[in-house]
């Protein structure tokens, strides 16, 4: 049996580059990073030849995935695997609770994150767990843990995390050696949903007659499942991306609405002044605001039509 949590984080760089970073040069310092944290082992990061020649350059301030901002840098079907040790602890630190409350019925951790066509996708494996263990706990705890100590070993990298981190589901995989109705006739899994209180709980069954593999199944179901999940969270970045415009349009139609209550022959001299330029602005940021998001709709209607081989996504 596998137990595994979901979310999505992403590794990004605490200082902008003062010159033009190269892929292969950032998965080095991504590596080093995490390997300055002696409960870390098993470093696997895995990044196409084409990709890793690739050149970043960004002007301003460093996008943040969890503001709604894009990746920075983002490697196209980059994996980065490893495994991770947090004592009991450690844990109940992190989730404010007594030790012996704490869920994930381990202290190993396997840790593999997966760039795919939108985004990044993380999966949080509670390595050798048992079966009533609350993995979702697992991706709180990683969080947690490795924003921690990126800063303390003072990193040039720094994780960025976009909700739902952990996605509202405990995850399991686990092996059938008769075949059920429901894997008859099918490719390898039968997925098994639960409505619970709180998080959902996702059971994928596999026939473990056509392969004895527990950990090759892992790996294709992860690839396999991680298509939809980073569409998912690239349209909850877009979201967040949506509210924050949204609320920088707000700010602006409350300065015009303060102006408008200016009183007095000073209060009038600045509606001359400033009010123009100040509806043209807001004009012009909801003429934007309306523009990008028929863009945007436009290009999540393509992915989950590719996703899903449908027509339309409404």
């Amino acid at each position: 049996m596998i137990a595994f949590g979901i979310g999505c984080f992403h590794f990004g760089l605490n200082e902008a580059p003062t010159s033009p970073l190269k892929a292969k040069k950032y998965v080095e310092t991504l590596t080093e990073s995490l390997g300055s944290i002696k409960s870390i082992s098993s470093i696997k990061a895995d990044c196409p030849e084409t990709v890793s020649e690739e050149i970043f350059e960004v002007s301003g301030p460093i996008p943040d995935m969890g503001d709604g901002d894009g990746c920075f840098p983002y490697l196209s079907f980059f994996e980065l695997s490893f495994e991770i040790y947090i004592p009991f602890r450690v844990q109940a630190e992190i989730l404010e609770r007594p030790q012996e409350q704490v869920d994930t019925t381990t202290e190993h951790f396997g840790f593999t994150l997966i760039n795919n066509y939108d985004g990044p996708v993380v999966f949080v494996e509670c390595i050798k767990a048992k079966r009533e263990a609350k993995p979702s706990d697992a991706v709180i705890i990683l969080r947690e843990f490795l924003k921690k100590e990126l800063k303390t070993q003072s990193t040039r990298i720094r994780i960025e995390t976009l909700g739902p981190s952990p996605f509202h589901a405990d995850c399991f995989l686990l092996p059938q050696q008769h075949a059920s109705n429901e894997l008859q006739g099918r490719s390898l899994f039968y997925c098994e949903q639960k409505h619970l209180m709180g998080y959902d709980e996702i059971t994928f069954h596999y026939n473990a007659r056509i392969t004895k593999s527990e950990i090759d199944v892992k790996n294709y179901l992860f690839q396999t499942i991680a298509g939809e999940l980073d569409l998912f969270y690239e349209i909850k970045r877009n979201k967040v991306s949506q509210m924050n415009d949204w609320e920088a349009i707000e700010s602006q139609l409350q300065q015009l609405i303060a102006l408008q209550r200016h009183k007095g022959c000073r209060g009038w001299v600045k509606k001359i002044i400033k009010r123009g330029h100040m509806v043209n602005e807001l004009m012009y940021s909801l003429s934007e605001f309306n523009s990008q998001n028929l863009f945007l709709e436009t290009i999540l209607k393509k992915s989950y039509a590719d996703q899903y081989n449908a027509k339309d996504i409404f």
